[in-house]
């Protein structure tokens, strides 16, 4: 069991940092950085070429950047949102299988075992999802 949650705990760690520095520039670009205004810039000088050239007016190039620069921020919180929680999932994950390996509590490696089956929440779904359950025949031919 403890080999398991060993493998566990070296395929959780280093998604934990990954998901981390993803979280950190996540929320730099959305709120410390002019990306979405930049993106909008961008986006408005296209839009105004096309329209000098006759394929459209400059009012609807004001309209469609603002609307465009709005769905950019949109994506960028749900994009957070849905990093904030995986990570959250695998902090606890690494937090349950630390408190096994240091007080050998078989509840949590259960709980473990069982967040590593999970296919969102499993820390390496490739690697996750098989030593979970690993763990979970470990455990239960130990309480057998």
């Amino acid at each position: 069991m403890k080999v398991a949650a060993w493998i566990l705990l070296t395929i959780a760690l280093p998604g934990l940092l990954v998901l981390g520095f993803v979280s950190a520039d996540t929320i730099h670009d959305q709120f410390f950085s002019g990306s979405p205004q930049t993106w909008k810039n961008e986006f408005f000088n296209r839009c105004k070429q096309d329209a000098i050239k006759g394929n459209g007016s400059l009012e609807s190039c004001v309209i469609a950047s603002e609307m465009a620069a709005q769905d950019y921020q949109r994506g960028q919180r749900l994009f957070l949102l849905t990093v904030l929680i995986i990570t959250g999932f695998h902090l606890l994950h690494s937090i349950a299988l630390i408190k096994f390996l240091t007080t050998e509590s078989l509840r949590a490696l259960r709980i473990s075992a069982l967040w590593s089956v999970v296919p969102g929440a499993s820390p390496g779904v490739i690697l996750g999802i098989p030593i979970g359950i690993w763990a979970l025949i470990s455990l239960r031919k130990k309480s057998d």
